[in-house]
């Protein structure tokens, strides 16, 4: 999972286990992805205050569902975006 996701390197990894119920073992699963953050900010010159704001988080993730803590018997990789958006006024 070291090849870049996206056009540029990779910025952002997580690696987390799902704990086994009674009939299914531990699962890991490992994740690498591009996020960016665009900023839009609309401030006051007067005081200082915020006015508006827009945040635009895309994040282009390439996941796989591994079977041991060391992440080398996993499964074929799974490809999704993530797009969080968040305005104020």
């Amino acid at each position: 999972m070291k090849p870049p996701v996206a056009d540029t390197p990779n910025n952002w990894t997580e690696i987390h286990c799902s704990f086994a119920s009674q009939s299914d073992a531990d699962k890991y699963v490992a994740a690498v992805s591009k996020e960016i953050f665009e900023v839009e900010l609309k401030v006051s010159l007067g005081d200082g205050k915020i006015i508006s704001g827009k945040i635009d988080n895309p994040v282009e993730v390439l996941e796989r569902n591994c079977s041991d803590l060391t992440l080398t018997v996993c499964g074929a990789p799974v490809r999704y975006q993530i797009l969080r958006q968040i305005e104020i006024h």
